[in-house]
């Protein structure tokens, strides 16, 4: 069971923290990507993550861009507003975003679990 005291990751606010020493998640996460490679179900989940976070960028940032642009064009206020009324999409797609970013890390802690007891089993199975 020690693997998984030693390998486990613990999201701690902007940091992870792995064996008691915490890391930098780096500019869109992409320093946690590295430690999830272990598990293909965590780095599904971190390219679910990732594609729903992009998307919430793209309307939080693209929607009053173009608004601003539309009511420039048109000497109009109404496209502004309709932008930035789009923009506030990006909140529900982020909620979704973090959940799949902390199921990456649920997923990736369950499978060094599975492999430390599949461990401590094979060393008790040895021992007999």
């Amino acid at each position: 069971m020690d693997a998984y005291d030693y390998e486990s990751i613990i999201i701690a606010g902007h940091n992870y923290e792995i064996n008691g020493k915490l890391y930098p998640y780096g500019m869109f996460n992409h320093r946690l990507r590295r430690e999830l490679r272990g598990s293909d179900m965590a780095i599904d989940s971190y390219r679910k993550y990732r594609k729903k976070l992009f998307g919430a960028l793209f309307l939080a940032i693209g929607g009053p861009v173009l608004g601003t642009i539309g009511s420039i064009i048109t000497m109009n206020p109404a496209p502004y507003f309709a932008g930035s009324f789009i923009a506030l999409g990006a909140f529900p797609i982020a909620y979704a975003a973090d959940r799949y970013f902390q199921r990456a890390a649920w997923f990736y802690n369950r499978d060094v679990l599975k492999e430390a007891i599949q461990e401590h089993e094979d060393e008790m199975n040895i021992e007999d």
